[in-house]
């Protein structure tokens, strides 16, 4: 097998970059509250705000504000850039409303990962599970059940007590198990 036979799958919300703490914190600053991002261990965002709807909680993801402050997840750049520098097929996966989705392109992949190309390595799909790769890095379990890849679960605050069998804690973590994996394969 070549490398570039080998296909990386990577969801984009929380485990290539840090939505919660920018989201947090853009409700913060337009309803002047006071979350602290390190408190929300769920997935579900809206409790964590009493006094807002959850319309007013979901539409920061359609705004320049949110994406515009939104970072990184440490690691993410330089494994994501070895990866494809050493050969491997990465594509970016993530489910996002049409709006949400331009926003994250001009935001956080040409900022943050110019060496990928949005047009042809960014996929935007709610059902993840109809893709076809080697591995699937999601903080979302329910992204990594019936693929036809290995899901691999990208421990954050609202999934570290779930049973999963295969877990990394970094990007460095999940990239010498992608080395591992393709090792196997040949």
């Amino acid at each position: 097998m070549e490398k570039s036979e080998y296909i990386i799958l990577v969801d984009m919300d929380d485990t290539m970059e840090d939505l919660l703490t920018s989201w947090v914190e853009c409700l913060n600053r337009k309803y002047n509250l006071q979350v602290n991002p390190k408190e929300v261990t769920s997935w579900e965002i809206p409790p964590y705000f009493p006094s807002l709807t959850p319309f007013q909680v979901y539409e920061a993801l359609v705004t320049e504000e949110l994406w515009k402050t939104v970072k990184p997840i440490d690691g993410a750049v330089e494994y994501l850039k070895r990866l494809v520098e050493e050969g491997f097929t990465v594509r970016v996966c993530t489910a996002s409303s049409p709006t949400s989705y331009a926003l994250k392109m001009k935001w956080v992949m040409k900022r943050y990962f110019p060496f990928l190309d949005t047009r042809t390595q960014c996929i935007c799909i709610h059902d993840k599970h109809l893709l076809k790769a080697n591995v699937l890095l999601d903080d979302n379990y329910k992204n990594l059940l019936n693929g036809s890849y290995q899901g691999i679960l990208f421990t954050r605050k609202h999934n570290k007590n779930l049973d999963y069998p295969i877990r990394v804690n970094s990007w460095e973590e999940f990239y010498k198990y992608v080395k591992e994996d393709f090792s196997k394969k040949l």
